[in-house]
């Protein structure tokens, strides 16, 4: 059996790029990457390229904390949140997010949100499905 299999437990720190065998990890609950690279790369509506959280992260269910510091995910595809619902904490810092997708609402187990040093504008009306006590403990920048 590869034991690398049954990891739950991935901290990655300034490295080139994020390896994608990352994401054959599906027994992860706890993935932080900071100042590491995202290779996927596509065309946004404005013919502008951006460097997005891969849609293989949903492949990772049973993760629980999220935390991208530094990164390159300015772009989190909504399909990759609609099946992340076992996140707890999810931490997106300084990564040049431009929008949040209205699937975060789908998170219904998230506990801690934050946001900041973004390119933020808004959040989804859809977080009013959050409580309250969520919203009043998370960071947001814009």
């Amino acid at each position: 059996m590869n034991t690398a299999s049954q990891v739950e437990e991935l901290s990655i720190y300034h490295q080139i790029q994020l390896p994608l065998d990352v994401f054959c990890l599906v027994h992860l609950r706890t993935l932080r990457v900071n100042s590491t690279p995202f290779v996927s790369q596509f065309e946004l509506d404005d013919n502008t390229i951006s460097t997005s959280l891969s849609p293989l992260i949903s492949r990772l269910n049973q993760v629980r904390v999220l935390s991208l510091i530094n990164t390159t995910a300015s772009h989190i595809p909504s399909q990759a949140l609609a099946v992340l619902t076992n996140i707890t904490i999810l931490e997106i810092e300084n990564c040049g997010l431009r929008e949040i997708p209205s699937t975060i609402s789908l998170l219904t187990n998230l506990q801690q949100l934050r946001l900041p040093k973004n390119n933020l504008h808004s959040i989804p009306h859809s977080t009013g499905n959050f409580s309250k006590s969520l919203i009043n403990n998370s960071v947001f920048s814009f």
